[in-house]
């Protein structure tokens, strides 16, 4: 971890930012196993071409890997 952020919207919880270093889908699921998150929110873009089918995409690493429920969110049209 590189920074840590920390906010408060007033009236809704408190909203941390954290700055990871490394592969997406493993720092993801690495922070969540520290955290003991109940979920995993995630955005649906990720890499596209040769590179998802090569590599994977990141909602697609985090939904077959993580221990908690994901949510994968429409980020793109």
């Amino acid at each position: 971890m590189l920074a840590e952020v920390t906010a408060d919207h007033g009236g809704g919880p408190p909203v941390e930012g954290r700055l990871l270093t490394g592969d997406p889908a493993d720092a993801l699921l690495g922070l969540a196993a520290v955290e003991r998150a109940d979920v995993i929110v995630v955005g649906n873009k990720g890499m596209s071409g040769a590179q998802r089918f090569l590599l994977g995409s990141v909602p697609n690493k985090v939904s077959h890997r993580a221990t908690c429920d994901v949510l994968v969110v429409a980020t793109t049209p």
